[in-house]
């Protein structure tokens, strides 16, 4: 067993975590390239401040039935892409905030009924957080198609380890 499972042991915690997040979209039609949706936090994600966790999988639940690709942004701080259905306006100061970007591709989305399901697995992207916090930011971008989502259209699930 590595020193980081005794110490997980120790402390009562183990390094398999989730998280849910349910994000605000707007409700316009959106274009190739916008911001789905923007900055939101994943507070208290990792077990200590400054620590790094691995980001396993993605679960995309679009509940609008649309199944466009988007990828999904990491970030350190809370951070904005811009505003929705625009393209991102990041200066390169604020671009260093972002720990990775994921792609979920309109081809791993499965239509059940009127809801889309999509799930990207061994990802392998290690994010962590600023040195005196907890918490994980993400925000979302279309790329294809126009998709039109209501304010509470999608939920993602993320896996840790």
């Amino acid at each position: 067993m590595g020193v980081e499972n005794e110490i997980a042991k120790q402390w009562g915690y183990s390094r398999a975590r989730g998280a849910t997040v349910a994000p605000v979209l707007d409700v316009a039609i959106y274009a190739a390239g916008d911001v789905l949706f923007d900055t939101t936090i994943m507070p208290g994600i990792m077990p200590l401040a400054g620590g790094s966790l691995e980001l396993r999988s993605i679960e995309v639940l679009d509940e609008n039935n649309q199944g466009v690709a988007l990828d999904v942004v990491f970030l350190d701080s809370a951070v904005s892409l811009g505003a929705f259905n625009v393209p991102p306006a990041l200066t390169p100061v604020q671009a260093r905030s972002i720990l990775g970007i994921v792609s979920v591709p309109a081809a791993n989305f499965i239509t059940l009924n009127t809801a889309r399901i999509a799930t990207v697995q061994n990802i392998g992207l290690v994010l962590q957080a600023l040195a005196a916090a907890q918490d994980l930011y993400v925000a979302a971008i279309t790329r294809g198609g126009t998709p039109t989502y209501t304010a509470a259209g999608l939920k993602l699930k993320f896996g840790f380890y």
